[in-house]
């Protein structure tokens, strides 16, 4: 599920994406999503890439909404060092 959703999303990002911006920045993103759990990546993808809310993500991936938005905090603090340390 995961690495396919975020090859669609690199490509969709990259047929989109301004001529003058550099090609690595979304792999690197995706790079990082790749060090995170399977349902903590889903939750991240889901929420932030999919767009939806915390609720629907909890419905899809039949947990509560209480540890969605838990596990969805923890994962993009564990997130942050990663693309930082990506990008230089």
């Amino acid at each position: 599920f995961a690495v396919a959703t975020l090859t669609m999303i690199v490509r969709r990002d990259r047929a989109a994406a301004p001529d003058d911006e550099p090609d690595g920045i979304r792999l690197d993103v995706v790079h990082a999503l790749l060090q995170l759990g399977e349902v903590d990546r889903q939750i991240v993808v889901l929420h932030d890439l999919a767009g939806l809310t915390h609720a629907e993500v909890a419905a899809e991936l039949e947990l509560p909404a209480g540890t969605v938005r838990w596990r969805y905090r923890v994962a993009l603090a564990r997130l942050r060092p990663l693309v930082q340390e990506e990008a230089s």
